[in-house]
């Protein structure tokens, strides 16, 4: 009995977790959010302004939950088959961000000894760039397969 209890308390809190959105209008703050920040990374990269770490890192980070807000957002038709399409894209981002994950080292390392510079040894990705590529892909493979249905 109390087996079939913790069995379906599990079951609700999956059924939760499968159900996260946020509505609609919060796809257009995730877009407004995105641009204002990565408008500011380029300025300041492009005119040499200088941030501090605790900035930068507030700054990825801010990217990052724009991506997810996005991400996370409701169409404003969500049916059946744009639940289908949202889970072959996150199936997607998450089988290119792995292979990306585990070929882009190589990639650096072999760029890095063919131009001779002193850094020869294998780094791996940091978290930003994983989440970032793998929110970024989601997102277009959301959008590619959405326009083909």
């Amino acid at each position: 009995m109390a087996k079939e209890t913790f069995c379906e308390s599990e079951k609700r809190s999956i059924e939760k977790l499968e159900k996260i959105s946020l509505p609609n209008s919060f796809k257009r703050v995730g877009v407004i959010l995105f641009i204002i920040l990565l408008v500011y990374i380029l300025s300041a990269k492009i005119f040499g302004i200088e941030n501090s770490e605790t900035l930068k890192y507030v700054l990825k980070r801010g990217l990052l939950i724009a991506l997810l807000i996005i991400t996370l957002s409701r169409e404003e038709i969500e049916d059946e088959m744009i639940r289908s399409i949202r889970a072959k894209a996150f199936t997607m981002a998450f089988v290119v961000g792995a292979i990306y994950t585990l070929i882009q080292p190589l990639i650096n390392y072999i760029a890095n000894v063919l131009t001779g510079k002193e850094q020869d040894i294998l780094e791996d990705l940091g978290d930003f760039q994983i989440l970032w590529f793998m929110l970024f892909m989601y997102i277009v493979f959301f959008h590619i397969l959405k326009r083909k249905q």
